[in-house]
């Protein structure tokens, strides 16, 4: 007989907790992740160098910071017409595309 969908998620959610409450340093468990994220500057730097169009460290480091800031400010955007269209779409009783 198989596992019901809410078994199998309570079984996970148990085994991430069990994982988490045996790592000592949080930090360096999610350090790959965190530097591999659009978040992290080192995720920038990392595009700037592939692309290979801009030269110098602090050429690089000056783009990376560029390229991150545009990224953010994108996201930021983008979630302020979301929020727009929801709002609109309640006040006119239709669905938000």
């Amino acid at each position: 007989m198989a596992a019901s969908p809410e078994r199998i998620s309570a079984v996970r959610s148990i085994a991430a907790h069990k994982s988490w409450a045996q790592t000592a340093v949080r930090r360096e468990r999610t350090e790959a992740g965190t530097k591999a994220s659009p978040v992290s500057l080192d995720y920038w730097i990392k595009m700037i160098q592939e692309a290979g169009k801009v030269r110098g460290k602090k050429n690089i480091e000056l783009a990376a910071e560029s390229a991150r800031t545009a990224y953010m400010r994108e996201l930021a955007l983008k979630s302020a017409e979301a929020r727009r269209a929801k709002k609109t779409a309640r006040k006119t009783g239709r669905k938000a595309a």
